[in-house]
């Protein structure tokens, strides 16, 4: 009561639980640097509810994004400090992401790359911290500490030391997490379109909306998800969350949301995933006239839903099969983080002159939702998707463009709004079998998810479909394109 009381900010906090952790006890052995980082962690939630992070290493060029970070945090209902927005600009970058999912925990020592190494050991630890305490509850996992402290108060505790202790407490602490010190595995979620009716109103004549979503985890590990909504009015919208939910590895749960007005933002939280951000899903249009008679559902439930299978081709901007080239070789801008090859898009570095990858909330993606961004130029710079057709036949060409105007979406805040009308028409050809067809595509028309650029009969094996740095507008976007099979004609055939 005392920390809360006398100060304000999770950085004083961390040092303050690190210091009274190691005074009582500490973790040795192997992955005891990586405990010891979850132990912090965990303390400082209990005592103070809020995060901290410190870095020397990030204080020369993370503090102009933090203004940013918090106005799009209060958009998201995202409702963090200062200290929490710092240690995602710092700790969610990409070459962090890739260096945890590089190595399990106990391999994250900082002896080189200690910049990335500390940062993937605070982003695990904090995703692991949260999913400690909000799975088994703060008196848990304030009981857990206690007994580990009391058990080892001036002495060292092996890891295997702090699962006794769970266990003789009835605290499923492997169950909850799998094998997160050995394991640099991570879940991966997939979403299925949202539902939303109107139920009858309850006994006092209040309007009931009942809003399902299906959540798939398709990977071979554990990971907890939660949910974040909103609803009320548009001046006076009210966010508020699902609980957590441990989702099994492949393995899928229905999750049932009931509010008196329909959802206007619904958004996923993973707390370690493949997916990394949270991610926006669509809502739908709901007929407020209809009233479906049945019961209300709230919370969680097993599911056997998969997303439906289908004989379409997919290519991705993070799919192998994307690449890009250019006639003149880029110039490297070191301080330009790199996302999966490509510079990392951030606001701040203004015009794009190359191509780079941003995080977007409405783009196509398996797990991650990303697109790859140009300022238009002379067509010396192409985006490639590439795919392997598997027979020769009809197949229908289209192209995602996740740039949702839709006023249903967010009422109070939509940048699809703003994207839009940096579009214009983009110059794309499609090659296939030494042959070139040149496509018609106009950003500004086109409509919020795939457009079709047309049906071509094509011989099977590669075909390419290829997109300039040439716009009518002020930006060209390259996201994914889907190939979807027609009438299968046989050679000779009309």
């Amino acid at each position: 009561q005392y920390f809360e009381n006398d100060f304000n900010g999770g950085n004083v906090f961390t040092g303050v639980a690190r210091n009274f952790l190691q005074f009582q006890t500490s973790a040795r052995g192997e992955g005891a640097l990586a405990v010891n980082f979850v132990l912090d962690e965990l303390v400082t939630r209990l005592l103070t509810k809020r995060t901290g992070y410190f870095s020397a290493h990030e204080f020369d060029q993370a503090i102009n994004l933090i203004l940013g970070q918090i106005i799009q945090n209060l958009v998201q209902g995202r409702f963090d400090e200062i200290a929490a927005s710092l240690r995602r600009l710092t700790t969610h970058k990409p070459s962090v992401w890739d260096r945890a999912l590089g190595a399990p925990l106990v391999d994250l020592e900082p002896t080189e790359a200690p910049r990335n190494a500390l940062n993937a050991l605070s982003l695990k630890s904090e995703a692991i911290s949260r999913s400690i305490l909000d799975g088994i509850g703060r008196n848990k996992s304030a009981a857990l500490l206690v007994e580990l402290i009391s058990q080892y108060k001036g002495r060292h505790f092996q890891v295997s030391d702090l699962y006794r202790i769970a266990e003789s407490l009835d605290i499923e602490l492997q169950e909850l997490l799998g094998d997160w010190l050995h394991d640099a595995s991570l879940p991966g979620f997939l979403m299925s379109a949202v539902a939303t009716d109107r139920l009858s109103d309850d006994d006092q004549g209040n309007p009931r909306y009942q809003t399902r979503v299906w959540v798939r985890n398709d990977e071979s590990t554990p990971g907890l998800l939660q949910l974040r909504y909103q609803w009320g009015s548009l001046k006076e919208p009210t966010w508020d969350v699902t609980g957590p939910r441990r989702i099994p590895p492949n393995s899928a749960v229905e999750v049932g949301i009931v509010t008196p007005t329909p959802l206007f933002q619904l958004w996923t939280q993973p707390y370690l995933a493949l997916n990394r951000n949270d991610q926006r899903l669509t809502l739908p249009r709901v007929d407020s006239e209809r009233q479906l008679q049945a019961e209300p559902f709230v919370g969680f439930q097993q599911s056997d839903w998969r997303p439906p299978e289908t004989g379409d081709i997919f290519v991705d901007d993070l799919d192998d099969g994307f690449t890009i080239w250019r006639d003149q070789p880029e110039a490297p801008d070191d301080n330009k983080d790199l996302d999966q090859g490509l510079p990392e898009y951030q606001l701040r570095f203004g015009n794009v002159r190359y191509w780079s990858r941003a995080v977007y909330s409405d783009s196509w993606g398996k797990y991650r939702r990303t697109h790859a961004l140009i300022a238009p130029g002379q067509g010396n710079s192409h985006a490639a998707f590439t795919a392997t057709l598997p027979h020769e036949g009809r197949w229908q060409l289209s192209y995602y463009l996740g740039i949702n105007t839709s006023s249903d979406t967010n009422p109070d805040f939509n940048p699809g709004v703003l994207l839009r009308s940096y579009l214009g028409k983009h110059e794309m050809t499609l090659v296939s079998n030494n042959e070139r067809i040149p496509i018609e595509f106009d950003g500004k028309e086109a409509s919020f998810g795939w457009n079709e650029l047309g049906d071509f009969q094509l011989p099977a094996g590669e075909t390419r479909l290829e997109v300039a740095n040439v716009t009518t507008g002020i930006v060209v976007i390259a996201d994914a394109i889907r190939w979807r099979p027609g009438v299968v004609q046989v050679a000779g055939e009309k």
